[in-house]
């Protein structure tokens, strides 16, 4: 299902999170725990993108987002630390960076149909991150509400 060139995208999901780890300064137990979640989540989007396949990026981006949220609640609570240390270094793989060079690229060269379907997966890419980032937060506010209010 994975090829080799998935295998070293999801190498390099690696190292990206953790050199944005290194660069918000986390503290050195933290730094495996963020990098694994940026690993682990371009890892889902590959296979999510797979599964689903075509040229739509905003559903594997949602799921991916999804599964990097949960991770970094689920990390926050088990190393007591908050949860956008992992969150932030977890969706930095999935940042659509190739897509905004692309739009800018061909903005330059008048290359109108090439510039608005990049946009377009732009959009779809952010879109789904945050999507999938909202479902979580949503679903972890109100698992709290409702253990505040069962406590009172």
């Amino acid at each position: 299902m994975l090829g080799l060139h998935d295998y070293i995208q999801i190498a390099g999901a690696f190292v990206g999170a953790l050199g944005f780890a290194l660069v918000f300064r986390l503290r050195k137990g933290l730094l495996p725990a963020a990098a694994i979640g940026g690993m682990l989540e371009w890892t889902i989007y590959l296979i999510s993108y797979n599964l689903i396949g075509g040229t739509a990026v905003f559903w594997p981006s949602m799921i991916a987002s999804l599964f990097c949220s949960l991770y970094s609640e689920v990390m926050a609570r088990k190393m007591k630390a908050p949860s956008t240390i992992f969150l932030v270094p977890g969706l930095i793989p999935l940042i659509p960076g190739k897509n905004l060079y692309y739009v800018m690229s061909y903005a330059v060269q008048n290359d109108w149909k090439q510039m608005q379907y990049n946009a377009a997966q732009l959009v779809q890419f952010a879109l789904g991150i945050v999507a999938g980032a909202a479902v979580i937060w949503v679903l972890v506010d109100f698992i709290r509400r409702i253990k505040n209010w069962e406590q009172s």
